[in-house]
């Protein structure tokens, strides 16, 4: 039985080599390794190769595996294994991988020995288990970008050495049967960086270059190992996530901190510096990141590269301390923020002139406090020196002029960054003509060719500088918005009439589209009156009326009445200009207006002059509105003849003198009088008949003459 088997043969008995003794790979798994000789000489366990060496079962699980043991099996010498023993052969002391040191001692848990994981496509497709494998913290295939599995896809058990092949579970399972899960993709190019300085060569496949790739290769793997454990944890830490952390957290936390560098990276500084207590918040870089410091570069120097960037994280983008010179080694690094003394020493500037420019809002000082300290913190990129090249300083309106621009467009342009001072003095008035050039070549390049877009007419284009003199923006920086945008490509030019910036050509339209959304901007969603007439559908003289009787809420914009938006939508949630119903059922207002008297339908009457005025129902009336519309519509109608008799009679019992033009009937006002069409009054109809028979007796009565 088990307890015969796992006796160890005697000192003295001769070894049996096996029958099959294949030559481990240059980055194989020493235990991968004795899992391949194992299957190829049709053994279920590994056992039974460690029972004929005289290996013990629990060193199977160790770094101290017995690789001279394993040889006297296999027939081979010793030193074809030394390439992947976890220790060399000739020193007791010091542990290694694939010949990569590990240190004297294994507390931090590099390898990965009584628990394998693997990845069973790369076992399948290589034929053996890489060295890779054996790392704690390889977590997921750097070839094939899923995480590793750990246990059978089949029966959920935890992968063992003790199995009857590489890629099968002691309960017969295949574990390429396990469905493959996608590891991030930072993860995957941690992997990919781990594995290549592991082999000492890089992947054949395309490695992704978000990280700092070539400054991790070069580290020593040992080096490498630790920092993506510190900073697994200092990232872990920093998100309050240290209490269970498993190899796995580590490396996809390290990996979320060095892809896209460096700006991860400084996104962790910051915030660990944000989780610091108030008695560790220091002015100075060294000092308040002393635990961060201590641990990743105190007392040695394999992790330059990361130092460097965060000395450089200090000096250009912290701006809440500085970094001591003793800190910077006399090295030529630039720096952006100083103290207000060494920023006046550098630029020459009184500190006093400093304060007053950041009082004014010109310069950017940050009063940190430190205790009962207080210290000064100033942004020198905003006193940048400037570039040196020929040309003349020159005030604001011959500057505008030189670009063919109004002053206050171009001050805006300033002040937004789409003009750029490269060779003006920092916080002086004035433009450079070198910069006021390359400005001016911008705006031209912009529209290259000086042809016009053929499918845009005339009369549809404007010109840069008609939009700059004629086109009111209501705001202070409107015109120089329009520029803005159109440098950044939001209003496209469709071509340049002559050389100069004023004939950049625009299409109308998208010139009053950019002025209209400017002008609601500045009123504060705000639109003209106008623009408020055509939303209620009323005539404009309508607005002024509505406003007064309190309907509608009016602010004053740039040189103008505004309504806003919202006092719109609320009139129009209650009222309906009558003048729009018409225009949908075709009709006039007028013809409404009688039909609403007649339907006892109340109607809101709004003066636009001191004799007219245009009317508006409620909007809960609408329907009926046009209902009784549409009931009068089919509504079978008396003839022609019939309702001008009734009308003439009307006229004759009232005293009321028949319309004319001249001596003429005014058949138009007639036929409006009695709701019929003119055409019915033509002569040779029995309305026309009856129509010319009143009107010569009524002109006989006139001059005394009989009818006849």
């Amino acid at each position: 039985m088990w307890m015969d088997r796992c006796k160890m043969p005697p000192e003295d008995a001769t070894v049996r080599p096996l029958l099959r003794t294949p030559t481990p790979y240059p980055t194989e798994s020493l235990l991968g390794h004795v899992l391949r000789v194992s299957e190829e000489n049709g053994y279920d366990s590994p056992w039974h190769v460690l029972s004929l060496a005289g290996i013990a079962q629990g060193e199977m699980r160790t770094a101290g595996f017995p690789v001279r043991k394993l040889a006297a099996v296999t027939g081979r010498s010793p030193s074809e294994y030394a390439h992947i023993a976890y220790q060399d052969l000739n020193k007791a002391a010091g542990y290694r991988l694939l010949g990569h040191a590990l240190g004297s001692s294994l507390v931090s848990q590099p390898l990965r020995l009584s628990r394998p994981a693997l990845c069973p496509d790369c076992v399948n497709e290589s034929g053996h288990v890489d060295a890779f494998w054996d790392l704690s913290l390889a977590v997921a295939c750097p070839s094939h970008g899923r995480l590793a599995i750990s246990a059978c896809p089949h029966c959920d058990a935890k992968l063992t050495w003790f199995r009857p092949g590489l890629l099968q579970c002691k309960c017969g399972g295949d574990l390429l049967d396990a469905a493959p899960t996608l590891a991030e993709p930072a993860l995957q190019e941690l992997m990919q960086v781990m594995c290549a300085n592991l082999h000492r060569r890089l992947p054949s496949t395309p490695m992704l270059k978000s990280m700092p790739t070539q400054a991790l290769l070069a580290l020593p793997f040992q080096s490498l190992l630790a920092l993506v454990r510190q900073l697994g944890r200092f990232t872990l830490g920093a998100s309050g996530g240290l209490r269970a952390v498993s190899d796995a957290d580590l490396a996809l936390a390290a990996a979320s901190t060095l892809c896209e560098w460096p700006s991860r990276f400084h996104q962790l500084l910051r915030v660990v510096d944000a989780s610091q207590q108030a008695r560790d918040r220091s002015t100075t870089l060294r000092k308040r990141y002393e635990s961060f410091y201590d641990a990743l570069f105190k007392g040695r120097d394999d992790y330059s590269f990361l130092e460097a960037e965060f000395i450089r994280f200090g000096t250009m983008e912290w701006g809440d301390g500085i970094v001591d010179r003793r800190m910077l080694g006399g090295l030529p690094v630039e720096r952006r923020y100083m103290s207000l003394n060494e920023l006046s020493q550098r630029t020459g500037v009184d500190p006093r002139t400093l304060s007053k420019w950041a009082r004014s809002g010109r310069l950017s000082i940050k009063e940190i406090s430190t205790g009962k300290q207080k210290r000064y913190i100033a942004d020198a990129s905003e006193l940048a020196p400037p570039l040196i090249a020929e040309g003349r300083m020159m005030g604001a309106r011959c500057a505008a002029r030189f670009v063919e621009l109004p002053v206050s467009a171009l001050a805006a342009l300033k002040a937004s960054g789409h003009y750029a001072s490269r060779h003006s003095p920092a916080m002086k008035p004035g433009y450079h003509e070198a910069d006021l050039e390359a400005f001016k070549i911008q705006l031209l390049t912009t529209t290259p060719v000086a042809e016009v877009d053929p499918e845009v007419q005339r009369d549809e284009q404007v010109s840069l500088a008609y939009v700059m003199q004629e086109i009111r923006f209501w705001a202070g920086d409107g015109k120089g918005r329009f520029v803005a945008a159109y440098l950044d490509g939001k209003v496209k030019s469709v071509g340049r009439a002559g050389e100069g910036v004023g004939g950049i050509l625009f299409k109308r339209t998208d010139v009053e589209a950019f002025a209209k959304r400017c002008r609601t901007d500045a009123s504060g969603e705000a639109v003209s009156i106008q623009e408020a007439a055509q939303s209620i559908g009323c005539p404009v003289a309508a607005v002024p009326g509505l406003v007064h009787q309190g309907l509608l809420e009016a602010v004053q914009g740039a040189n103008r009445t505004r309504i806003p938006r919202g006092s719109i939508n609320a009139f129009l949630e209650r009222f309906s200009a009558l003048l729009s119903i018409a225009k949908d059922l075709g009709t006039t207002t007028a013809r409404l207006q009688r039909i609403c008297r007649s339907s006892d339908i109340s109607t809101l009457r709004v003066p636009t002059t001191a004799e007219c005025a245009t009317f508006f129902v409620s909007r809960s009336m609408v329907d009926a509105v046009r209902a009784a519309w549409t009931a009068i519509r089919t509504k079978p109608k008396r003839p022609a003849v019939d309702v001008l008799e009734t009308y003439l009679q009307s006229l004759r019992q009232a005293g009321v003198p028949l319309p004319r033009k001249g001596m003429v009937p005014n058949k138009s006002a007639i036929a409006m009088a009695c709701g019929i069409d003119r055409s019915a009054l033509a002569s040779g109809k029995d309305a026309g008949v009856l129509l010319a028979a009143f009107a010569l007796d009524e002109a006989g009565s006139f001059d005394g003459r009989q009818p006849r």
